[in-house]
């Protein structure tokens, strides 16, 4: 399965819509009239002018495309069944798609936008700030439009694979289509829709096809893009190459800080350790002792100053094995444990050292406990001094 070889999509001409509310928009509020303002937008006819347009499009249809069309479709609105017929091409069979219908405006389809604006302030706030998203008091977003556009390609992609196919439709419907096909981020949408140069006149023709128009090679997806307004001068565009874009992480990230801040954000706090941490009560050396040997004011066991204790290694890394806490986790766990005084938690004194001359001492085993004191500002903490161990390593990291 895959898309037509040729997809032309083709606007209606001008109707008495575009005429009411183009001099609408000039200041004139003549012709909104009550009929006209009580007549659904789905049953505009065109204009004199819009007949005309119809039939000069006609005609560089069908000189561009003498072989004609696998299928036609139209939007079943009047004013686009009218242009479908009056394009005049032979042998047309037409299919009305309820898909292809215009936008809908919801309650502001026959509103001037001065009347719009002062009955819907809000909403014509949002219209101004965000029209890509935006929606007509109970009407649709051109999003909302973009998701009929994808489900109208669907039968497309089903069954018209290398085919010839040919739809005339409505402005905003184009518009919403043009973002699909040609791949638009919603910046890319608001800059063309922003941008004169890419204005959708009445019966603008937009042509995707498979086809390398150099080569007449084949490719996959719908890779190429022309447009001509045949009733205006200097429409043509000439083929364009269509980018089928795919973004790294850093690209995202480089668009993303393309795009401001609106408020001020402090910098995120430290994340906390995941242990809780119980800091030093005011005298705790008893509760050391509690919980030692019952030898434990021996030489072998002793309160030392924290500032005193030099590291013979860089600290253990915080690397789990299986389940089991690292060693830095669990030199915070004993040191909670020991702060508060909880049976049997200086059974096993976790920093073994060896005394030097200078009143200092070299730790030969619980680097990552040693570290954590020092960090956590412990004055002092129990050592088990080992006196025979004759141990020259140097210090890779120096007390500070």
């Amino acid at each position: 399965m895959g898309m037509p070889n040729e997809l032309v999509i083709v606007r209606h001409g001008h109707s008495e819509g575009n005429l009411v509310l183009g001099e609408s928009k000039k200041g004139d509020h003549s012709l909104l009239t009550p009929d006209v303002r009580e007549t659904p937008g789905h049953r505009w006819r065109l204009t004199p002018k819009g007949r005309e347009q119809a039939a000069v499009t006609g005609k560089w249809i069908a000189e561009n495309f003498p072989n004609g069309f696998d299928r036609y479709y139209a939007s079943p609105f009047v004013r686009t069944r009218e242009t479908a017929a009056l394009l005049g091409l032979t042998n047309a069979e037409w299919r009305l798609d309820q898909r292809l219908r215009e936008r809908d405006w919801g309650e502001i389809n026959s509103m001037p936008t001065t009347e719009h604006e002062s009955s819907y302030p809000q909403n014509a706030l949002i219209k101004r700030i965000d029209a890509l998203y935006w929606r007509p008091p109970a009407g649709e977003s051109i999003a909302d439009v973009r998701l009929r556009v994808r489900n109208f390609f669907d039968p497309l992609h089903r069954e018209c694979e290398g085919q010839r196919v040919l739809v005339v439709t409505h402005g905003e419907f184009m518009s919403a289509a043009r973002a699909a096909l040609e791949y638009m981020s919603d910046e890319q949408w608001v800059l063309s829709d922003n941008d004169p140069a890419h204005k959708i006149f009445n019966t603008h023709v937009y042509q995707y096809s498979r086809l390398d128009p150099h080569s007449g090679e084949s490719t996959k997806y719908l890779s190429w893009r022309q447009s001509v307004c045949p009733h205006r001068e200097n429409t043509d565009t000439g083929w364009t190459r269509i980018q089928r874009n795919r973004f790294s992480n850093e690209e995202l990230l480089e668009q993303v800080s393309q795009i401001g801040s609106i408020i001020e954000t402090p910098a995120p706090p430290p994340e906390e350790p995941d242990l809780e941490f119980v800091r030093l009560p005011e005298e705790p050396w008893t509760t050391y002792f509690e919980a030692f040997p019952e030898d434990a004011m021996s030489d072998e066991y002793r309160l030392v100053p924290v500032d005193k204790l030099i590291l013979m290694k860089g600290a253990e890394n915080n690397s789990r094995v299986g389940n089991s806490l690292s060693p830095v986790e669990r030199a915070h766990r004993f040191m909670a444990d020991l702060a508060n005084g909880v049976p049997g938690a200086g059974k096993r004194v976790p920093i073994s050292v060896r005394s030097n001359a200078d009143g200092t001492y070299s730790v030969l085993d619980g680097n990552a406990t040693t570290a954590v004191a020092k960090m956590q500002g412990w004055k002092q903490m129990p050592v088990h001094i080992i006196e025979d161990q004759n141990t020259t390593a140097t210090s890779d990291l120096k007390d500070r």
